[in-house]
């Protein structure tokens, strides 16, 4: 839970999912804040994501590099088409496309290094679909 000032004045109790939905218009800001103090849910992290093993919450762990980039920088998802490819314009201005099924991504850093877990586009699109901000890979809107 989050201690946040509304505009107005004023402290509120909120979670981490329910500050960074609120928040949309400074959503890439909330975001960073939450990756720092390592208040992202498990749920919305990939398995193999963080660099310490562990159970339950995040906290105490460190994510890995790529995925705190995945995190925090500013990226719009889309489904391109049903079975799991997404498009991806990232903070850069480059466009990518990450096929979730076929775990591959158009990156660079996905093209040369194919690094374990995948690019930190692929593992935002991991991230926006456990969480349900964008269509499921079977193109169902999220529940």
């Amino acid at each position: 839970m989050i201690y946040y000032s509304p505009p107005g004045g004023g402290t509120r109790l909120r979670s981490a999912r329910e500050l960074m939905v609120a928040e949309n218009a400074s959503s890439k800001t909330c975001r960073k804040e939450l990756v720092d103090r390592q208040e992202v849910p498990d749920k919305g992290v990939p398995n193999g994501l963080i660099q310490s093993p562990g159970s339950g919450s995040s906290a105490g762990r460190e994510f890995e590099p790529r995925t705190k980039r995945a995190l925090t920088e500013e990226m719009d998802i889309s489904l391109l088409k049903k079975g799991g490819t997404y498009e991806v314009n990232s903070e850069s201005g480059n466009t990518y496309v990450v096929d979730l099924l076929d775990s591959s991504c158009s990156c660079p850093d996905w093209q040369k290094r194919k690094p374990e877990n995948g690019c930190k586009h692929m593992r935002r699109v991991h991230h926006e679909v456990k969480n349900g901000l964008v269509p499921r890979p079977d193109g169902k809107l999220p529940n």
